[in-house]
């Protein structure tokens, strides 16, 4: 298993056009609003707060990660977290 690199994987996915990162100068997204629960709401402050992010970045990477594990999936992969030697952990529900 090889490890999985975010930006990378952008860069990659999208022919150097990356969406996640507002830094790269072809930098476009579109707007929408999003209704979410206080719960999910304070998840995503803390995980801001703590990687000194936003929350729409945080949103950004979780839908970049989610493409990925969607498509692994649809190529019979399975999903899951490791330590590095084997799968601790699989990933439902996708």
């Amino acid at each position: 298993a090889g490890r999985f690199s975010l930006r990378k994987f952008v860069h990659m996915r999208l022919k150097g056009v990356c969406y996640a990162y507002p830094s790269c100068p072809e930098f476009a997204m579109a707007r929408f609003n999003l209704n979410i629960n206080d719960e999910l709401d304070q998840t995503l402050e803390r995980i801001a707060d703590q990687t000194q992010s936003t929350k729409s970045e945080i949103l950004r990477k979780a839908l970049t990660l989610y493409t990925v594990a969607y498509e692994a999936k649809n190529q019979g992969k399975k999903i899951g977290l490791g330590d590095g030697k084997q799968m601790t952990t699989e990933i439902v529900g996708l």
